[in-house]
């Protein structure tokens, strides 16, 4: 009966352990996805701090000629991306922004995406809010698989940097994790100086 009984105890303590390794995980890598969609949604307000008056009279026109970032995602139509362009080889220049981290939160090189597959990627879309399109909402979604390794019996998951999760409206759930982030941008009313080029504020 104690062999049981310890038996009992034994397998309770291993299953309790594994809950705990399980729920420090997920914990641990969630608050990397929520530092990681904070930085993205800096960095797309900074980018929208170009789309002036003086890039252009005409917001969706300035937009796309001023801005880096956010004028690709406003022409994609409302849809999820990437927020930068990702290279198709690894040959291919490398930048210091990349839409891809690994398991430490630590932002990936774009050309080595292939050979060391992320473990976090951020996708963005933008909407117009206004009529006129001078006022966009912004979403920045993190996304990084769940669990410590697949079901047995089940196939690999499609990585995170794949193309076709990065359009994907939604996610599995049950395969991935994500956490969102939204925020508004504008256009700011600078225009230029005649003669200067230095924007004021009218």
């Amino acid at each position: 009966m104690a062999m049981v009984l310890m038996a009992i105890g034994t397998a309770a303590v291993m299953s309790m352990q594994k809950a705990s390794v399980q729920g420090n995980l997920d914990a641990r890598r969630t608050d990397l996805a929520n530092s990681i969609a904070r930085t993205w949604v800096d960095r797309l307000q900074r980018d929208a701090m170009m789309w002036t008056v003086a890039a252009n009279a005409t917001p969706s026109v300035g937009l796309t000629q001023s801005t880096i970032m956010l004028g690709t995602l406003y022409a994609n139509g409302g849809k999820w991306d990437f927020p930068i362009a990702i290279p198709a080889s690894v040959t291919d220049a490398k930048t210091s922004i990349s839409p891809c981290y690994d398991a430490l939160g630590r932002e990936l090189d774009k050309g080595t995406i292939a050979q060391t597959p992320a473990q976090f990627c951020v996708h963005a879309r933008a909407v117009a809010l206004s009529p006129v399109q001078d006022l966009l909402r912004v979403d920045v979604r993190v996304i990084w698989l769940r669990g410590i390794a697949p079901p047995v019996g089940q196939a690999a998951p499609t990585l995170v940097s794949d193309a076709t999760l990065a359009t994907s409206d939604n996610p599995s759930p049950t395969i991935y994790h994500s956490v969102y982030a939204t925020t508004s941008v504008m256009e700011s009313p600078a225009q230029a100086v005649p003669g200067q080029g230095i924007p004021v504020i009218p």
